[in-house]
């Protein structure tokens, strides 16, 4: 009994530390053009990721709008956020995963019209967006103080 209690001490003490390896870079070298399948779901095989995005196409396009054969642009970020949009959106949507979801941590507003070629771009310190002429630097704080390019 004395041995077990001394194990079960020595692992509450040695077997729960954590092990931090850094620096880390979760960034995608490019952005990825999903299309999605007639059920809402795309996926990215080079990065092992895939996502529902019916409930971001209704918010964005209305109830009437079917997810199915949507085309979106995904690109992730150096400290692993993901921005997602699509020709039609006005946002790009911020999110992290979380315990198996695709969770929200921003919504971030483009502008009053919808976007009608958004492209991602990796840069350094940034996601940049490009939608026409305009660029804007994005975090997943949201566009950067003098984003606009």
């Amino acid at each position: 009994m004395k041995q077990i209690i001394i194990f079960a001490a020595a692992l509450s003490l040695f077997g729960c530390s954590s092990l931090v390896l850094q620096p880390a870079d979760f960034s995608w070298p490019v952005e990825s053009v999903l299309k999605s399948d007639a059920v809402g779901m795309v996926a990215e095989n080079r990065f092992a990721v895939s996502f529902s995005i019916t409930e971001l196409v209704l918010r964005e396009r209305g109830e009437s709008q079917s997810a199915a054969g949507v085309t979106v642009r995904v690109i992730r970020d150096r400290e692993g956020y993901y921005y997602v949009t699509a020709p039609q959106f006005k946002n790009v949507y911020v999110f992290t995963a979380v315990d198996g979801t695709m969770k929200q941590c921003r919504k971030i507003e483009i502008g009053e019209t919808e976007m009608t070629d958004p492209k991602f771009n990796q840069r350094d310190a940034f996601i940049e967006l490009v939608n026409g002429p305009a660029k804007l630097a994005l975090t997943k704080d949201g566009i950067l103080e003098g984003g606009n390019q």
